[in-house]
């Protein structure tokens, strides 16, 4: 048991020195500086250009528009004019009509978002205004 408190492993003897926003110590593993990649100011720039490019793509909503966008929003129509006559009919049950209705709602307010979002981005970019 002496044997493995003994013998360190470089995570564990080189921890940042930096405070986290929370209040708790960094747990992320040192480099020379002391610092983690996080905390080193040396990388504040690499941190927004990587952030920059992974976060957006990786995004639920990047992912959704994605996979949405070449749908248009006839479908849609189609969809929701499909269950109201069927459960009209009777043939859907009114709880998967309003469970449909529910996922297509929420559909609508992301593309809104996103569509926002995209007016933006076009703003600050015109103006010159950095997300950074």
């Amino acid at each position: 048991m002496t044997k493995q408190t003994d013998k360190q492993t470089p995570a564990s003897t080189s921890i940042c020195t930096a405070t986290c926003d929370n209040g708790q110590p960094c747990r992320g593993r040192a480099l020379g500086s002391g610092l983690c990649l996080a905390h080193d100011p040396r990388f504040e720039a690499a941190r927004a250009e990587w952030r920059k490019r992974g976060g957006h793509h990786r995004s639920t909503a990047a992912r959704a528009e994605k996979r949405l966008a070449n749908r248009g929003s006839q479908w849609l129509l189609d969809l929701m004019t499909t269950v109201i006559a069927e459960t009209y009919s009777g043939q859907m049950q009114p709880n998967r009509a309003t469970a449909i209705a529910s996922i297509v709602g929420s559909y609508v307010k992301l593309y809104d978002l996103l569509a926002i979002q995209d007016e933006l981005d076009l703003l600050a970019k015109q103006l010159g205004v950095n997300d950074a």
